[in-house]
């Protein structure tokens, strides 16, 4: 993860500061330029909306077939609007405009002192600017699972997805449970032939028979897609060819 703020010390909502809660007073002047937050992945969903707004629409959209009866999911998402979150702070000091005795007087003018030199283009020849972190406590996770339980949450993993179209489409093998024998194979010969197997509670890697079927299901629905619309391109271009008879068209029909 990188996160990158450095913003611009002259923005006039920037504050002179001695010292905050997370930064304690040294003496030393600063500013906080910038604040990151980055909140834990089983956060606030800020897509909420649009997804609400495009399950509405699709629902609403003649073009669109929609059961009416619709299989319940247990969990449909990874977010639990859970609160933790790291943040970030990006914070300019500066040491030649140190404070004497910690006087709210004293931190008036020193403040009044940086913010002259700054408007002159000189806030001191000596800006450190350094970035403070904070970290959750492991309690803010308290909307779902920590650790190994964690792991129960996550997506299966891109690699072990591409094995199992593989095995539908290419090796036409339609069940569930002897994918799910060559998937922990894969996993412990390819993913992991010299490491520390992940324990068996990691969904991204050892997935339920629920989502292996899920997977085997988008493998077929995509190959039929793929061949009606071979099939609707055909059609098309018989079209072309009757309209534009100067024309010519080469197309190589996928087996």
């Amino acid at each position: 993860m990188i996160v990158i703020l450095f913003a611009d010390i002259y923005d006039q909502k920037h504050f002179v500061r001695s010292e905050d809660d997370t930064i304690p007073y040294d003496g030393t002047p600063f500013m906080v330029v910038n604040v990151k937050k980055l909140p834990c992945q089983h956060g606030t969903d800020m897509h909420a909306s649009h997804k609400a707004k495009r399950e509405k629409s699709l629902a609403e959209n003649g073009d669109h077939v929609v059961p009416k009866k619709r299989k319940k999911m247990v969990q449909s998402s990874y977010k639990f609007d859970c609160g933790a979150k790291i943040v970030v702070k990006e914070v300019v000091r500066f040491p030649d405009f140190k404070l004497g005795v910690d006087t709210v007087r004293n931190y008036k003018a020193t403040s009044t002192n940086v913010k002259e030199s700054m408007k002159n283009g000189n806030a001191g020849h000596h800006r450190p600017t350094t970035f403070f972190v904070t970290l959750p406590k492991m309690s803010d996770h308290n909307t779902h699972h920590i650790g190994e339980g964690a792991s129960m949450l996550l997506f299966t993993d891109n690699r072990i997805i591409k094995q199992i179209h593989e095995y539908v489409i290419t090796d036409n093998i339609r069940q569930v449970s002897t994918i799910k024998k060559l998937v922990n194979n894969f996993v412990r010969t390819k993913l992991f032939p010299d490491s520390e197997l992940p324990p068996i509670t990691n969904r991204r890697y050892w997935p339920t028979n629920n989502d292996i079927r899920n997977h085997m299901h988008r493998a077929i629905m995509a190959t039929r897609f793929n061949e009606h619309d071979q099939e609707n391109l055909i059609e098309k271009i018989k079209v072309w060819k009757k309209h534009n008879t100067a024309d010519n068209f080469s197309f190589v029909h996928l087996d």
